[in-house]
């Protein structure tokens, strides 16, 4: 019984050095070759291939914002300003919601 739990412990290190190694494999592929020419690749199979078997972490906002573009050209400060607008709005219908529970109740 202990010679397999050793079995399966080796086998499953075994299984998550392999991992690691692929992921460093990607890694350098999105570095090298995907994101320097990201408008050239971006609709291979090869490149569909490497985005299902998941964009590194560490690389992640930068594929997305090479995917989607920025159109709009929303900045930081600009996407600051917009998102506590929202959270204004959020706030007042909260408000509001509250009151017409409050209302309801009497």
């Amino acid at each position: 019984d202990a010679s397999q739990t050793h079995d399966r412990h080796m086998k499953r290190q075994a299984k998550l050095a392999q991992r690691d190694v692929d992921m460093t494999s990607r890694r350098q592929q999105w570095l090298e070759n995907i994101l320097p020419n990201f408008e050239k690749v971006r609709k291979l199979q090869a490149t569909r291939d490497l985005c299902w078997l998941g964009v590194p972490t560490t690389l992640r906002s930068d594929v997305w914002r090479k995917s989607i573009g920025n159109q709009l050209q929303i900045t930081p400060e600009l996407y600051a300003i917009f998102r506590s607008h929202a959270q204004r709005a959020r706030n007042e219908m909260q408000r509001l919601k509250s009151l017409a529970d409050e209302a309801r109740a009497e």
